[in-house]
């Protein structure tokens, strides 16, 4: 496109302020070079003025005075040419941001809800789990021949909450192996679950949702 043509445009793009800039920076040059020349020009005919020879100076001086106009024009048209494009970019790259910002807060509230319906699945396996008991509590009273504790204690699931454990070491293994991961001891880990887990997970992660999202203000 023609200067003028990229000059009446209502929104540019980021492209078109480049080509325009590029346009106006040829021009600007153009216009410096003819009044470099007509410089040169004036300066040779200095001993034909003294001569009274040269009639052409007013013609030139009329140029001269013509063609500064043009590049002071074009100098104010470039400065507002660059802070326009200088404006577009900066609000292109804040919307950018703000899209950026909007996905990241869309995926942690996603996060959030899925822990909710983890913390309810957890909820329902720990009514499982303790209806289970009960049901085995149940069966060694209707049991019509009496097994001894210590041999229920010594047989895999028999022991106090072994099932219990072996429910947790199931997720624990569903769901990557965290302790090991994090090489936390059993015992530890499990008092994080009780002073933690049982608040709610979805306020466990929370910390790291803000950590994320600090980085929108500065943080």
């Amino acid at each position: 496109m023609e200067l003028k043509d990229l000059l009446a445009l209502e929104n540019p793009t980021l492209e078109q302020f480049a080509e325009t800039e590029k346009l106006l920076a040829a021009a600007i040059d153009s216009e410096k070079a003819e009044i470099a020349r007509l410089d040169a020009e004036d300066k040779a005919r200095a001993i034909d003025r003294v001569k009274g020879l040269d009639d052409g100076r007013t013609d030139r001086m009329a140029a001269r005075a013509a063609a500064e106009s043009r590049l002071d024009d074009l100098v104010a048209v470039q400065q507002d040419t660059g802070a326009k494009a200088a404006a577009l970019e900066a609000r292109l790259e804040k919307e950018a941001d703000d899209r950026a910002w909007n996905e990241t807060a869309t995926h942690l509230n996603r996060r959030s809800a899925l822990l909710l319906e983890c913390e309810k699945a957890l909820d329902k396996a720990a009514e499982l789990y303790a209806d289970s008991e009960a049901a085995f509590k149940d069966a060694r009273k209707a049991a019509p021949v009496a097994m001894p504790g210590g041999i229920l204690v010594n047989t895999q699931g028999g022991a106090p909450g072994m099932i219990g454990v072996a429910v947790m070491g199931r997720l624990h293994a569903l769901i990557g192996r965290p302790m090991a991961v994090h090489n936390i001891e059993a015992r530890g880990q499990f008092s994080v679950f009780e002073r933690e887990g049982l608040a709610g997970l979805a306020d466990y992660a929370q910390p790291t949702a803000n950590l994320l999202m600090s980085g929108q203000h500065g943080g």
